[in-house]
């Protein structure tokens, strides 16, 4: 495991432990869980940024918007990585989709030797198990944002994303970086619609702030309203 060329190693072995705890990986002997990180390399990008391709990678720390991409830019959020995500699984079969991956927040990642990961695909079937858990993962919550896309309201897209968002804070209320306009774009709806369901959460106490930073007073709320 090597730190990004030309600076200090951004996070320590004990973050990337605590992610692959979290993560499919979770579940390898020791042995292959070494093989699988012996060429990775940390990283730590901003927030904002998109990654192209993406890289495979392991999300150690941070949150990262994965949508799909139509051919004239527009962006429909479809999931959320967060720690012990493992992204880029398609690209060792040679698979390409119209999906972009933007760091929402500032993330730490661990890149994984793509060479190295498919030769274990290829000659372990764990791994090949451990690689199909996490795609199953993915398939989740594309099938749930379809869902919510295809038969919920605007309200209920609203409060998901906000959730997937939301920087929860013990001391006081979740707080969420977002504009109307980046919501809007993230649920696929106008930005009127959206700004007319964020005052009416606001009347009702479930959100507060301004433009562009929202709080949650009561996450449990939110997380009511969308229980099934």
């Amino acid at each position: 495991m090597t730190k990004a060329q030309g600076g200090p190693d951004p996070f320590s072995h004990e973050d990337v432990q605590a992610a692959l705890g979290r993560s499919a990986l979770a579940r390898l002997p020791d042995r292959l869980r070494d093989q699988v990180l012996s060429q990775s390399v940390r990283a730590e990008l901003p927030r904002g940024r998109l990654l192209d391709g993406p890289p495979l990678f392991l999300v150690v720390s941070g949150l990262i918007r994965v949508a799909l991409q139509s051919p004239d830019g527009r962006r429909f959020a479809v999931a959320y990585l967060h720690r012990g995500d493992v992204a880029g699984l398609a690209r060792l079969t040679g698979r390409r989709y119209p999906l972009s991956f933007e760091t929402v927040t500032d993330c730490y990642l661990l890149r994984l030797g793509e060479p190295a990961v498919k030769d274990l695909l290829e000659r372990h079937p764990e791994v090949g198990a451990a690689a199909a858990s996490q795609l199953n993962r993915h398939i989740d919550d594309i099938l749930h944002e379809t869902a919510l896309a295809a038969f919920g309201h605007v309200r209920q897209r609203v409060l998901r994303h906000l959730l997937a968002l939301a920087v929860i804070d013990p001391a006081g209320p979740a707080r969420c970086e977002i504009t109307h306009q980046e919501l809007a774009d993230a649920v696929g709806s106008a930005r009127e619609t959206v700004t007319r369901t964020i005052s009416e959460l606001k009347s009702e106490g479930l959100l507060e702030g301004d433009h562009g930073a929202l709080a949650i007073p009561d996450p449990e709320r939110l997380r009511r309203e969308l229980a099934p």
